[in-house]
């Protein structure tokens, strides 16, 4: 019996189908299967932003400091209907999106082997599995930006006006859908200047400024918003200082690490010494991963480590995923043994998958069960909230009708017709400003209550808020009655005793 072959007549290689089996089932796990889960803090905000019609998404993006772009995608599926799977199908084509370009990039400078390597890294970063079930426009932007990568390196090797007009239309799409991927536009303009120095390409200094100023003028729309986000800078300064094994982790994943550590010891085992040399192609590809993956993550760790500005955090280094993914591809592919490079492959898609879904079936990245939490509440009666949004810290816009609106987000987004008259939002705090701010409410507003509701995110503020409120309003005669988990998310019912029988029906 004959061997099959490709049609071009060589011996097919079965490793591909069992790779990209081995691709479609960790998708399916990690990218399809959560799709269904409630939406997480963040995500309220878009269906919250979008939820006035199309004329009220840019003023309400100015208090929610949404991307405008992405919620102009919105728009329209939120009168769809659908819910949560709906809403996040954005971010799951751009993820197959960007997937399918890595390949490509791969496969133009080497070979399908590459490209697959490119693709399988990409699948499973924990950073990205995390934002695919995610109605938020990372994913998107990812895709954007990893097109611009490729139209970068085609325009590299071709010098075509077509590809540098591609290059900065992609990367402004995808800065306009995040602006943290704006980082990437002077990344890809030190690879090009390299380039042009080195005389690896035809691109002429002019025709780089050309586009550049294309892009400046790209940008122009954005900058009202960031003028927004830079004010609010010290307010939403609310991650902690990274350290050094952090900027090491972020440069050199452990789960990559770990698979190429136990790929070796197995071939150890057998009596051979894994060797490596560096790859004679895609070195243009790997250069510029190589800055796309140091220079924001350096930059970001010294801000964050130095000034009171804190963004070295996995989400904010999205931008970073292609060059990731694209590096360390190109190191795996520099293996001399087949089999030991593409076992590792094989071991960094099964170590990943393991450590970022874990034992669940249907794996939840957040532990934010929103829905449950809102439908377990009582249907009337006066609620508590804490979201933990950081915005929250200004006590001044608690009760300003469109922050309020923002600020209880993640339960208008499963309950509506909730009332500034009824419904309170608690400090991001639990300072003394904060309590004092409280104890105002609990007096002002709900001595006389029957009943009081809470529901509180278990992060930041809210297990101390908890705790506060129950001797508050312990103090006040009520009692706590029952409480609930969903994930990171508590609800809490407290009672006056001889108001339980008059209590309103779940």
């Amino acid at each position: 019996m004959s061997e099959p072959t490709s049609p071009a007549g060589r011996p097919r290689d079965p490793f591909f189908f069992i790779l990209s089996v081995l691709c479609a089932l960790a998708i399916l796990r990690l990218w399809i299967s959560p799709l269904a889960n409630s939406f997480w803090l963040d995500e309220t905000l878009i269906p919250w932003t979008v939820r006035g019609g199309f004329s009220a998404i840019v003023p309400r993006a100015f208090i929610s400091l949404q991307s405008i772009a992405f919620c102009m995608v919105e728009w329209p599926l939120s009168l769809l209907g659908g819910g949560e799977v709906v809403a996040r199908l954005p971010s799951v084509a751009g993820a197959l999106g960007a997937t399918w370009i890595l390949y490509r990039i791969g496969r133009e400078a080497e070979g399908r082997e590459l490209g697959f390597c490119f693709a399988t890294l990409f699948v499973v970063n924990p950073a990205v599995v995390v934002q695919v079930p995610d109605a938020r426009p990372y994913a998107l932007a990812l895709f954007f930006e990893t097109a611009a990568l490729y139209f970068l390196l085609a325009w590299i090797r071709s010098a075509r006006w077509k590809y540098g007009l591609l290059w900065i239309l992609s990367a402004a799409a995808a800065t306009h859908l995040h602006y943290m991927f704006g980082i990437a536009i002077p990344v890809a303009v030190v690879f090009t200047l390299w380039c042009i120095a080195r005389r690896r390409t035809r691109i002429s200094p002019a025709h780089l400024a050309f586009c550049c100023a294309a892009g400046v003028a790209l940008l122009l729309p954005a900058l009202p918003q960031l003028r927004v986000y830079a004010g609010q800078r010290s307010l939403l300064s609310f991650l902690d200082r990274p350290s050094a094994g952090h900027l090491l982790v972020a440069l050199l994943p452990v789960y990559i690490l770990i698979a190429l550590a136990l790929a070796a010891i197995l071939e150890l085992l057998t009596g051979k010494l894994p060797r490596w040399s560096a790859p004679s192609s895609g070195r243009d590809a790997a250069t510029l991963a190589l800055l796309l993956l140091a220079i924001p993550t350096v930059s970001y760790f010294a801000i964050s480590r130095f000034t009171s500005t804190q963004l070295f955090s996995a989400r904010y280094l999205l931008p970073t995923a292609p060059g990731l993914a694209i590096l360390w591809g190109w190191l795996i592919s520099g293996i001399r043994s087949v089999n030991l490079r593409r076992f590792s492959l094989i071991l960094v898609l099964a170590v990943s998958t393991f450590l970022v879904g874990g034992a669940a079936l249907m794996p939840d990245y957040t532990a934010e069960d929103w829905r449950g939490a809102v439908h377990a509440l009582p249907e009337s009666g006066p609620l508590l909230v804490y979201s933990g949004l950081v915005e929250t810290r200004h006590l001044a816009w608690l009760q300003v009708p469109d922050r309020w609106a923002y600020f209880t987000a993640p339960v208008s987004a499963y309950r509506a017709g909730l009332s500034l008259s009824d419904t309170f939002v608690l400090p991001f705090d639990i300072d003394p400003p904060g309590q004092a701010y409280v104890d105002g409410l609990l007096v002002s507003r709900l001595r006389g209550e029957a009943h009081v509701s809470c529901i509180l995110r278990q992060s930041f503020s809210g297990a101390k808020w908890d705790a506060w409120l129950t001797a508050r309003l312990t103090a006040m005669g009520f009692q706590r009655q029952r409480e609930a988990r969903f994930g990171r998310i508590e609800v809490v019912v407290f009672r006056i005793p001889d108001s339980a029988a008059a209590a309103p029906r779940r």
